[in-house]
This record gives structure tokens, sequence and C-alpha cells, in this order.
């Protein structure tokens, strides 16, 4: 029993014994039995009106006028009110404990005036039980305080996130906070909570739940008498934890793969790739023919670990059919890297991602032939700025493209630079939503003649990173200039 339990019985007590002296003073009582049945109706109503503040624990003001108008009742319907006076004093001074300091003091007048209408009274007394009002009413502030606390201390455990779970030496769960049922739904079971700091606890919809728990040994408290278990669901941290760790993968994946060299014998050739904040699955890859280069450049939809695992798919497919087959068109090897795209990505994976990809050979006379539909290609001549269109079909959506499938040829003069991008050029946007678009590049592009690839690379990529400081993709910039 807790000390607030112990003073509200001694207090409960103190008021059942404060009846005893009230019915011994009736029965002496020289008065009419007019008087006596008024006094004992007037005990009959404070019993009713301190079980009513007992059970209620804050009175309202019927019960305060009631327990005054007793109170009035028996003084003056007792012969001798000096010796009920102190125990109806005191126990009326708890029944104001949850009152305010004003009606406290009215109580003090109140009990003063009816106790000195009587010659016989003793002042000596009535400063005593004074004293005795005040210490009660001082107690009664403590067990306020206390009950404030504990309603606070209630609410806490209540509303919290945690669930807070007592488990004995036998297994058994001794308490459980009511976050329990309210997080879960429902209550736990004997033996479900182990006492480690992992746990998998299911609802009640069936749902499994991970989780992490504080443990404190309290078995010697006699309060607790357990193990305290205070359980936190960390299901969508650990679900964040490992998406974060995806996107680390993924851009790993992303960067590990982009070609450490692009040297290539009769092209000045330089590349760049911006990661965005979100991984994307931009991609570009140089690979060396004998007759020149092929270039790849091409995004994979979506985000996070798929994209970069496709990515991986698409940077590996198109090296081995390179190597494989050196002479072959882009077209051609875009026919077959497709079947393998499908079948990994619709009949492994069992996703939906597709590629949009172009992939360009390069030959040392100055032609250039692609195929596969992405962003247009720009070619900056001398005297202009070419914009071409790529016609074809993504990839990984159908299993066979060969219909959809063109080769197209361009030619390169010498001091030619063929420029390829990815969508997070274009559709960069600012702070207003503007997108830095292809009329924009396009006039840039222009502006720069005369740069070197690298220097061209660098400065659309710096404008590109003043137009959008925060991107949402990334930005992949791969320029060739034609050396002849």
């Amino acid at each position: 029993m807790g000390l607030l339990d112990r003073v509200r019985s001694f207090v409960l007590g103190f008021a059942v014994l404060a009846a005893i002296p009230v019915f011994i003073a009736l029965a002496r009582a020289p008065r009419l039995p007019v008087s006596r049945a008024v006094g004992a109706v007037a005990v009959l109503a404070l019993l009713a009106t301190w079980g009513w503040t007992w059970r209620k624990k804050k009175s309202p003001p019927w019960v305060e006028g009631v327990t005054s108008l007793a109170l009035m009742a028996v003084l003056n319907g007792v012969a001798e009110p000096a010796k009920v006076q102190g125990f109806f004093f005191a126990v009326l001074m708890y029944n104001g404990l949850y009152g305010g300091p004003l009606q406290l003091v009215l109580r003090l007048v109140l009990v003063q005036g009816a106790f000195f209408t009587h010659g016989d009274a003793n002042p000596l007394s009535a400063i005593g039980f004074i004293a005795a009002g005040v210490v009660i009413w001082s107690l009664g502030r403590a067990i306020e305080q206390q009950n404030r606390l504990e309603a606070r201390f209630r609410s806490l455990v209540t509303n919290a996130s945690d669930m807070i779970v007592v488990v004995g030496d036998n297994g058994r769960i001794s308490w459980q906070s009511p976050a329990v049922k309210r997080l879960l739904g429902r209550d736990l079971s004997d033996g479900e909570v182990s006492v480690t700091e992992s746990l998998e606890l299911r609802r009640a919809d069936g749902v499994t739940r991970e989780c992490r728990a504080l443990i404190t040994d309290l078995r010697a408290d006699p309060n607790v008498g357990g193990m305290v278990l205070n359980i936190r669901d960390v299901t969508d941290q650990n679900r964040a934890a490992r998406a974060e760790r995806e996107l680390e993968i993924a851009s790993q994946l992303q960067t590990s793969l982009l070609p450490k060299s692009v040297r290539v014998p009769g092209f000045e050739l330089a590349a760049a790739m911006t990661p965005a904040d979100e991984i994307g699955g931009d991609y570009y890859d140089v690979l060396a023919t004998p007759q020149g280069c092929l270039i790849g450049i091409g995004d994979v939809s979506g985000h996070g670990l798929t994209s970069g695992l496709i990515m991986l798919m698409l940077q590996s497919s198109i090296a081995t059919l390179v190597r494989e087959r050196p002479l072959a068109g882009p077209g051609e090897l875009l026919v077959q890297l497709n079947e393998v795209l499908y079948d990994n990505i619709r009949n492994r994976l069992e996703k939906t991602e597709h590629v949009t990809m172009t992939l360009l050979k390069l030959d040392r006379g100055g032609e250039v032939t692609f195929a596969g539909a992405h962003e247009e290609l720009i070619v900056q001549r001398r005297d202009a700025v070419e914009a071409l269109p790529t016609p074809g079909t993504w990839l990984g959506a159908l299993p066979n493209i060969a219909s959809a499938i063109i080769d197209t040829k361009v030619s390169l003069q010498p001091g030619d630079v063929l420029l390829l991008h990815t969508d997070g050029v274009t559709e960069a946007r600012n702070a207003a939503g503007e997108m830095y678009g292809m009329e924009r590049l396009l006039e840039r592009v222009g502006a720069l003649h005369g740069k070197s690839p690298q220097e061209l690379v660098e400065a659309l990529k710096g404008d590109v990173n003043a137009w959008a400081p925060r991107r949402t993709d990334d930005v992949t910039l791969v320029a060739a200039r034609y050396l002849g």
C-alpha cells in the first residue's frame, strides 16, 4: 500500500470514528427529542457527504452546502458540542481539501461562528481545532499534489509511444501499460515477451512488428518485482535504414560502373555524371571498337536499388554483346539487349521498369550510326547547333522490338562536337518550378562554341547546378569532338 492509500485509509477511519462521540453526546443531551432527531439526521447527512467526497475525491457545490448545514445542526442539537467539535472540524477540513483557500476561510468562519454560540465553549479548544484543521489542510494539499503527479504519470504511460511490460522470473507478465493495447490492438499473453533487446510482436491484425526493448532489472524492488521492458516499435525506422542502405548500394553500383577512361583515337571525349539526392538510374559507357568506339547513354525508370541492378545488367550485357560482335550495328545490338533485359526485369525480378537508351557507333571517318529512343542528340557545328531526334522504343517493355528499331546515320566534320545528355539536364527545375529546357540547352551549347569537350561539359554542369541547386534526378553529359 502506498503513502497516498495509507493517508486516505487513515482519514476515512478518522471520519468514521468521529461519529461515535456524536452518538454519545446525543444520548446525553437534555434537549427535546426533536433536537436529538435533528442531530441524528445531521450525522447521517455528514456521513453521506463524507462518503460521496471519498468516492469522487472532489466534492461538488451541493455536497459543500449539505455538509455545512449538517455541521450547524449537530452543533446546535447536541448539549456538549465542545467534545465533538474537534472531530467534526478535522473531518470538515478533509472534506474541503480539494477546494480553494477561499472555501477554507469560509469553513473556518462557519465552524467558529457555530462554536461560539454556546456559552460553555472553551476558546483554547477552538485554537486546537483550528491548528488541527490547518494540519489536515496541509496534508490535503500534499495529497492533491501527489494525485496530480499520479495523473501526469498515468497520462504519460497511457499516451507514450513506448510499451512498458513487467516480466517476472517465471515469464509471466505482472503488468503491462495501456500503450500495449493501443499500439498492438491487444494485450500480451504470458510467455510471449522474452527479456531480450530485439523482439517481434504480433498485432491484432496479424502483422508482425519489429521492436527493440530497453531492459531494467527491478526484481529487488518490492513495488515492481520483475524485469521492466521499455519496448519501442522500430519497424518504420528499420525500413528507413534499409532503404537508406539500398540507396548507398545503388549509388556505389552507379558510380563504380562508369568508365575510368574515355580516350578513343580520332575523338576527344569528356563525360560527367552528377547523382541526385535520390538515386536514379542514369547510364553511360564508352567501349572501344576496331572502327572507333561505341557510346551508350540511357536512363532506367524508377529509383533505388532496383534501378541500380537494372543498370548493372545493362552495362554488363552491352559490354558482352560488343565483345562478341564488335562489327554489329547499334540497332542489332539493342534488339538482343532488349531480350536479356525483358527476361530479367519482367520474369525474374517481376518488376515493371524499363530503359530509355540510345546506342551510338562512331567510326574514325566521322560517321555516327545510332539507334534507340532517348533524349535528342545535339551536334555543335561550326556555324549551327542541331538537335537530332532518336526514333525507337524503350528497352525491357516488350519481348521483341526488332520492328521498332532502326539505325540512323549522321556525319561529323572535323571540329564538330556531339553532345549526349539525360533528362536530368532539360527537366531540372528552379525554385519557381521552371524547367531548364531544351531551348535553353541549345542556346547555351551554341554560346560555348570553340570550347573543349571537357570545358563544355563542366560549363553545362555548372549551369544546371546553378539553375536547380537541389536535384531529384541524375545529370549526365557526354561530349565527343571529332578530330578527323
